[in-house]
């Protein structure tokens, strides 16, 4: 069998040049590799994990429905900051001229699937929806399931399941190229590069599907009216679901029920766990920092294996955990009001964010808090350094969301929102902290 061998060189340029002609091809340090199935690597990997990492169900084994999500070719029209601005768009589409349209977003170039004329023709069956653009960054678009020409690519069959708001969205990553982070979740559709840049698409994972029934009304054996109702049902594979009922030894109750809410269990009752359990219990543990280090080498290749082998009174007894996570990341959470900010914005100005940055505290060897500035006069004060810093892969929040905004002013809405988000992060770091001491990974 043809042996394989392999060398790293980690110098800089003229050095390993140097290094690499002054060395003889046999005094190369050379490891022999041992490439197993199905991925035969070409670069040392650390696999010792997997039999047990194997154990555990990847999400798109769990959901059975997945899709990257939407493109539009052109953001700085079809997705706008302000509704108002967003309203005037469309309203060019439906009155203005091809030309004219050209001419005033200067659109040099059509898309294949995406063209001045038909988007013209499909803009009267589209309405304003909110459109998560980047991590807690909500912009607005214009979207309908009717059409596909406002928007590039509107993936409605993922899209077919935005129903007043009223499902959850998993975003993942197939593959990362470093350390994995590609992990967050919302109730609105969301732009497909959330977590990074055009090479980085996201593959979302809506909690629920819904479905059209027709119903014919009938009276006295005549039909007299036929109604059509959405029937919401969970977006899991059942036969990985009755595998993790196994695992845990909790039934699964996906009857939806828009009164009930959390865990179901008294004496008299079999404990149950319901769609939105599951949903938080992955997305804790694809927060996990132990669960992204050891598997680190498998989140590489692949959509993450999620294990299961957690007793059913940790499952229970955590539940408020999981969903504190996610209820942070929709910023819907309770403790999102201004009298619980870390945060303070006490300058007074035209709150124009010109130049975004960064300084520490004099005593921040004690405290590691500073302010964030927006300009030369004004900042947020009180903000952890870690916080700043925290990453959701490619994006670091606390500064993408400011730095995009660049150029505007802030009004009080949104020094509202970004104190959440500064409080959201923090939050999300404490409970990051907690899972690790819960979840033995």
């Amino acid at each position: 069998m043809t042996q394989i061998f392999h060398f790293d060189s980690f110098w800089k340029r003229q050095e390993k040049y140097d290094n690499l002609t002054n060395t003889n091809f046999e005094d190369v340090a050379w490891k022999e590799l041992k490439p197993t199935e199905p991925y035969y690597f070409f670069v040392p990997k650390d696999f010792w994990t997997q039999a047990k990492y194997d154990e555990g169900f990847s999400v798109d084994e769990i959901f059975n429905v997945n899709s990257n999500w939407i493109e539009t070719h052109k953001d700085w029209i079809m997705i706008q900051f302000d509704k108002k601005i967003m309203n005037e768009v469309k309203k060019d589409f439906e009155l203005l001229t091809e030309i004219e349209i050209k001419q005033k977003y200067l659109i040099e170039k059509e898309w294949r699937d995406w063209q001045v004329k038909f988007a013209k023709n499909d803009i009267n069956n589209s309405k304003i929806e909110n459109i998560l653009y980047r991590p807690f960054d909500v912009r607005y678009t214009l979207y309908s399931d009717k059409n596909r020409w406002v928007l590039a690519w509107s993936r409605n069959n993922v899209m077919q399941n935005f129903f007043l708001n009223d499902n959850l969205w998993l975003f993942v990553k197939r593959q990362t190229k470093q350390d994995f982070s590609y992990i967050f979740c919302s109730k609105y559709i969301s732009e497909s590069c959330v977590f990074e840049s055009a090479y980085a698409k996201t593959q979302v994972f809506p909690l629920y599907l819904y479905t059209k029934k027709e119903e014919n009304l009938f009276l006295n054996n005549s039909e007299i009216s036929s109604e059509w109702w959405e029937i919401k049902t969970p977006n899991f594979n059942m036969e990985i679901i009755s595998k993790i009922e196994e695992k845990l030894g909790i039934r699964a109750d996906f009857i939806p029920d828009p009164v009930r809410a959390g865990f179901m269990s008294a004496p008299s009752v079999i404990p149950t766990f319901f769609p939105e359990n599951l949903f938080d219990y992955i997305y804790a543990v694809l927060h996990s920092k132990n669960y992204r280090e050891t598997y680190k080498e498998f989140l590489k290749i692949d959509f993450p294996k999620i294990p299961f082998d957690v007793s059913k009174d940790l499952f229970f007894e955590m539940a408020h955990l999981w969903e504190e996570l996610r209820s942070y990341h929709l910023m819907e959470n309770e403790n999102l009001i201004p009298k619980n900010f870390i945060t303070k914005y006490e300058i007074d100005g035209d709150n124009l964010v010109e130049k975004v940055g960064y300084k520490e505290s004099p005593d921040s060897i004690e405290s590691g808090l500073g302010s964030i500035y927006i300009n030369d006069a004004q900042y947020f004060s009180w903000v952890p350094a870690t916080v700043w810093e925290f990453y959701i892969w490619w994006y670091q929040p606390a500064q993408k969301w400011l730095k995009d905004r660049k150029g505007r002013n802030l009004n009080y809405e949104d020094i509202l929102h970004y104190s959440k988000i500064i409080l959201c992060i923090k939050e999300t770091m404490k409970i990051m902290d907690k899972i690790e001491k819960i979840l033995k990974i």
